[in-house]
């Protein structure tokens, strides 16, 4: 009966005097609460939001919604709630409001959803006037949007569940709420001129004769259709391309709540109707469940700043009242500092765009970071002037220079560039300087937020402003298809060094972020000093491990360019190995401010200028002994200096440290500085007059009676890893010990790798050595043949001081034919000739040792087992 009425008083609208006295009671009503907020003291600012006095305003329709802010209490809340309750006895219009306290509301305001867009358009009651405070961030704000749609579209199933047939009052407001999301998605479109403006409510009263699945579909499809929609669906999508859908669908709430519509489908008053697209969209937009989004935040990405923009986002729904299973007002009072510290940061660092810029969902964007201060002579124009002629023909490709700077500047963020005569997109995002330190470099961070500002770009080049550009660099770029990394940086050299490690190319470019680097261990940091003095190319084994340990690209071509770039302001250009080893040091000095900038450690400061300087001098030897100095003083983590002549790598444990001090051809002598566990690689070089297995002496002495001092030694041919011996030692009571080593070598001067894992607990200088012995020629050995398994078992629990080789013939050799022998103190390789079907498998078994055989197949497929033997010296 209340909606026929309604009904009946807005089609009188149409009636000008109707429509003058609508108008009058809409500002009598208006009036009134006006009057009695500006007598209520806790209330201290008040605004009308919502569509009055805007042209899609529609009387009867339309309520009037208020936004107050002051002293929040419970009493004063449930004063507040009273006087509302009053004046909607006498005018039903007005009765939806939102009261928060002066906290809240400014942090709603920078961080709060979709409707803070429009608080400049928002009607000033009492207090200060409204001003448009809203932070602009691509990711949260296109999520903004996606919240919004799905807001409407929770009002839509709200009002579908006591909707009746031939109820057109509520169909009307139905129709109304379809026309807001048409707005949204032309916003959406272009925010770059669409203001958000509703167009007047046209009535439609065929609209009462859709049954409510038809109303359904109808909402679904005019969503799934928009194009902006659809891209950036499959850039979040893409996010979260590993979940599991249907793992989410079987959950119980969404079994109770969701139907999903793709099918046809019957009404039945749930909560959700979706498409199967839409639902994962609106999921992982974090509508549903406003956790994921934070999760995702917290946990799963190296976006800095997304990251804080999404966390403001989550607390202002918590500020809202829009609590989860996971997060409650509880969990928002325990944040409070943390959001406060957050607002700061982007406050202080960015201006405010009411204008955002267009998106580049699909655009390959050029990123320029630079600092206004430092680089006086760069000019945007400039370079934009030395753009190749033919790029701005391109029009995916845009430009985002990053610029640093020490005013307020708020200039325009985007504009279009003229080069000849077509254009090219290009905005400009300001990040003021607020006492940041003068002496850490500002350029990962700028490239740090720089790419999370592109949210939605194909690809993003990182451009070093040095760098003289020409088409085929770019072209080169575009055309690269990235494996593992979504980025690439193009840089001027020699040029200004910034703090990354780039592994090159050709012309393309990885850089991992200082944050990385001094996460590194000591042994990670010498191994890539060492690889980054060699001149020579590297070989297989040295780009595995520049893959697998810096995280770098996999190395599909030649490599042009490898080199370490660390820049504190202090450092010279040929200083970059060096200042590597006093990663460690930094790591205790140096902190990260909340977006990403270096900053020194408050109470470390005058450690850190310090050691600048003797860097910035060359004064290298003096800055070593200086940090040498202040690592007690300061707690600052162990570190050592390495000569660049001796390729030695050490791996320390937690709390060991060591040292390689000396080598030559065989042999190489390693100090412990602080005992435990520790991990040596080292090459040796050797002379092998065939192909062919061979046996070695390896010698361990320590100079000195040492307890429990143990090694375990994994030797081998660079390149035929799985061909070597892998043995165990114990020092004897003189400090040292020997043994024999078998492993295959291709002829000619080859590196025998080392990989040694040494527990030493004392300071000293074990010195390891590896001598030729002879190599192992079966023609020249005793040979026996055995018709079982079980009487080669006897011969091996028998033999004692023998050199060994069992042959076995199988049917087929697979992967999995793993055949090999071993003793208690080492495993020792074997040569699988797959051809011919034979496994020869090496050995040595000295006196008083056993030796087994050790097969992952089985021995009922051996087949003329064959063994050589020979004499072999014992070692002890």
């Amino acid at each position: 009966m209340r909606n026929k009425i309604l009904l009946i008083l807005y089609k009188a609208r149409t009636n000008l005097f109707f429509q003058n006295l609508y108008i009058l009671y809409y500002k009598l009503a208006l009036a009134i609460v006006k009057f009695v907020l500006s007598r209520i003291s806790f209330v201290k600012h008040a605004y009308l939001k919502g569509s009055y006095n805007q042209r899609y305003f529609e009387p009867v329709i339309s309520d009037l919604d208020f936004f107050l802010v002051g002293e929040v209490t419970p009493d004063n809340s449930k004063r507040l709630e009273k006087v509302f309750s009053f004046f909607n006895n006498f005018f039903p219009i007005v009765s939806d409001y939102d009261f928060y306290s002066e906290e809240d509301a400014t942090y709603l305001y920078n961080f709060g959803d979709f409707k803070f867009l429009s608080v400049s358009r928002w009607i000033h009651l009492k207090g200060e006037p409204p001003r448009f405070q809203y932070r602009y961030h691509p990711r949260k704000f296109y999520l903004d949007i996606v919240n919004e749609i799905y807001f409407q579209l929770e009002w839509l199933f709200k009002n579908l569940k006591n909707r009746e047939e031939g109820d057109l009052f509520k169909t009307l407001k139905i129709q109304r709420q379809y026309d807001k999301i048409k707005d949204i998605l032309n916003y959406l479109h272009d925010h770059q001129t669409y203001e958000l403006r509703r167009r007047k409510l046209k009535p439609n009263f065929r609209w009462a004769q859709l049954s409510n699945e038809e109303i359904i579909w109808k909402f679904n499809s005019l969503i799934s259709r928009n194009i902006k929609l659809q891209e950036l669906k499959n850039i979040i999508l893409g996010e979260f391309a590993d979940w599991d859908v249907q793992k989410i669908l079987r959950e119980p709430y969404y079994q109770k709540n969701l139907v999903l519509i793709d099918d046809p489908f019957v009404y039945a008053g749930k909560s959700h109707y979706f498409t199967r697209e839409l639902f994962m969209l609106f999921y992982y937009a974090g509508c549903i469940d406003s956790y994921l989004v934070y999760d995702w935040a917290i946990n799963k990405t190296g976006d800095r700043l997304s990251s804080l923009f999404l966390r403001g986002q989550y607390y202002c729904k918590l500020i809202e009242g829009r609590e989860n299973m996971n997060h409650g007002a509880d969990y928002l009072n325990s944040k409070r500092e943390e959001f406060k510290n957050l607002l700061d940061a982007i406050t202080s660092s960015f201006p405010v765009y009411e204008t955002p810029p267009p998106n580049v969902f699909g655009s390959n964007v050029i990123v320029i970071p630079y600092e206004e201060k430092k680089d006086s002579t760069f000019s945007q124009k400039a370079w934009l002037d030395s753009l190749p002629k033919d790029l701005a023909c391109n029009p995916r490709l845009k430009i985002l220079f990053v610029c640093h700077n020490n005013g307020n500047d708020n200039s325009e963020i985007y504009y279009q560039y003229s080069i000849n005569d077509s254009t090219i997109d290009c905005a400009t995002l300001h990040i003021y300087d607020h006492y940041r330190d003068p002496h850490c470099d500002k350029y990962p961070a700028l490239y740090s937020i720089g790419m999370s500002w592109i949210f939605g770009a194909n690809k993003a080049l990182l451009f070093d402003r040095d760098l003289v550009l020409n088409s085929e660099i770019i072209e080169h770029s575009l055309e690269v298809d990235y494996e593992n990394f979504q980025f690439s940086l193009l840089k001027a050299l020699p040029s200004k060094s910034h703090p990354f490690f780039i592994a090159s190319k050709i012309k393309n470019l990885q850089l991992l972020d200082f944050d990385t680097m001094i996460s590194w261990d000591l042994y990670n940091i010498e191994k890539l000093r060492w690889l980054l003095s060699q001149k020579t190319e590297l070989n297989g084994y040295e780009r595995t491990f520049i893959t697998e340990n810096f995280g770098v690209m996999n190395w599909r071509d030649k490599t042009e360019l490898i080199e370490l770039d660390i820049d504190f302001e202090f450092q010279g250009r040929d200083q970059s190995v060096l200042v590597l080893t006093l990663l460690p040091v930094f790591k205790g000095l140096l902190e990260f401010d909340i977006l990403g900038f270096l900053k020194p450690v408050e109470f470390r400061k005058e450690v850190w200028y310090q050691l600048g300087y003797l860097c910035k001098e060359n004064n290298y030897y003096s800055m070593i002994q200086s940090a040498k100095d202040t690592l007690g003083k300061v707690n600052l983590p162990q570190f050592s200096y390495f000569s660049d002549r001796l390729p030695g790598v050490i791996k320390s444990g937690r709390e060991s440290f060591a040292a390689i001090v000396w080598a030559d051809e065989t042999s190489f002598k390693f100090s412990v500085v602080n005992p435990g566990q520790s991990r040596i690689e080292k090459s040796l070089e050797l002379y092998f007059p065939f192909d062919g297995f061979y046996l070695l002496d390896i010698e361990v002495n320590l100079n000195r009676f040492l307890e429990r001092s143990y090694f375990r030694i994994h030797a081998a041919v660079e390149g035929h890893k799985t061909s070597g011996t892998v043995l165990n030692l114990e020092t004897r009571s003189d400090g040292k010990a020997s043994s024999k080593i078998i492993l295959y070598a291709p002829s000619g001067t080859q590196k025998v790798k080392l990989e040694i894992d040494a527990e030493i607990f004392d300071h000293c200088e074990p010195e390891i050595r590896v001598c030729f012995d002879q190599p192992i020629e079966p023609k020249n050995m005793e040979k026996l043949n055995f018709e079982s398994y079980s009487q080669l078992e006897e011969y091996l629990y028998s033999i004692s001081g023998k050199l060994l080789v069992l042959e076995v013939k199988l049917p087929k050799i697979t992967s999995g034919s793993k055949v090999y022998l071993e003793k208690k103190a080492a495993s020792y390789p074997s040569h699988y000739n797959e051809q011919a079907g034979l496994i020869r498998s090496y050995g040595l078994v000295l006196p008083g040792e056993l030796v087994k055989l050790v097969s992952e197949i089985s021995t009922n497929d051996f087949d003329n087992i064959v063994t050589y033997e020979s004499e072999a010296s014992s070692t002890s």
